[in-house]
């Protein structure tokens, strides 16, 4: 009988965590995601997405992360951005990480980095600025997580010649700039530095950021990721509320480079912010 009220007594953190069904946004059309993801079950104490109980340790390996009293086991937890050189203006932390308040990852995470074009000066005509980005996650997804790894591979891969194909940044689960099978795929447009040489004018050109997001399971980390132009032009992907918006109650993490924009056949380098909404522990 003991025994049964332990067993009780551990379960009895664990709360459910809801998630809208994901939507699809490209010049403001929506589409709605084939396979809207359920609820966490209720018997699933210290594993992804559930309360970790003890606030130190998870069951499947995901990472406790803890704020304001209250715990989460994540396999995800969130971006940072810094200006390595600052100038601009900007401060060495750029965009911090609303679950460690600075630029730096939870205890138990360590980032993985990869330098984007941050811009500088006029929102809507800006120059290059090179910056570093940074990703906070485990590098072995367990079982039912909603984050599969995020990549960055260059446009042109002879203007990254140290990489491989140009991938600047591997997905750590697929090992290359890929995201596993059977998982979508949201592709942002960000603008990486490189080398000057033939088919690489100004030592900067675009590329593209992936975020692997398995459907069909638990919400856990991240209830949605959008990227809005200084145009206001929402361009890649959201949650089911309109626009380029979070959740209510959800947490911002950020990543700041610049897109493309070819209006009259001319080249214009636009501000762009890539929107990481996180579930609040």
């Amino acid at each position: 009988m003991r025994l049964l009220w332990c067993v009780l007594c551990l379960c009895a953190c664990d709360v459910p965590f809801n998630l809208p069904a994901f939507q699809h946004v490209a010049d403001g059309a929506y589409e709605d995601a084939p396979v809207p993801r359920p609820d966490l079950p209720l018997d699933t104490c210290g594993m992804i997405g559930a309360r970790c109980c003890n606030d130190t340790s998870c069951s499947d390996g995901s990472t406790c992360l803890a704020l304001s009293g209250r715990s989460r086991c994540v396999g995800f937890a969130g971006t940072f951005e810094s200006n390595p050189a600052p100038s601009c203006g900007f401060s060495p932390c750029l965009e911090s990480n609303p679950l460690a308040a600075a630029c730096a990852c939870p205890s138990g995470l360590v980032p993985s980095s990869v330098m984007l074009d941050i811009g500088c000066g006029d929102p809507l005509l800006a120059a290059n600025q090179t910056g570093t980005a940074a990703v906070c996650a485990i590098a072995t997804q367990p079982p039912g997580s909603d984050f599969a790894g995020l990549f960055v591979v260059a446009d042109i891969a002879a203007c990254e010649p140290t990489t491989t194909g140009g991938c600047m940044l591997p997905d750590p689960i697929t090992g290359t700039c890929t995201c596993p099978a059977g998982v979508e795929q949201f592709s942002a447009r960000v603008f990486v530095p490189g080398t000057i040489g033939p088919g690489c004018t100004n030592g900067f050109l675009g590329a593209t950021l992936g975020v692997c997001l398995p459907t069909g399971v638990a919400q856990a980390s991240l209830l949605g990721v959008y990227q809005l132009d200084a145009d206001q032009h929402c361009r890649a992907f959201s949650n089911s509320l309109a626009g380029c918006t979070c959740p209510a109650g959800s947490l911002v993490s950020s990543l700041r480079t610049l897109v493309d924009k070819q209006p009259s056949g001319s080249f214009i380098p636009v501000e762009s912010t890539i929107a990481f909404c996180l579930a609040a522990p």
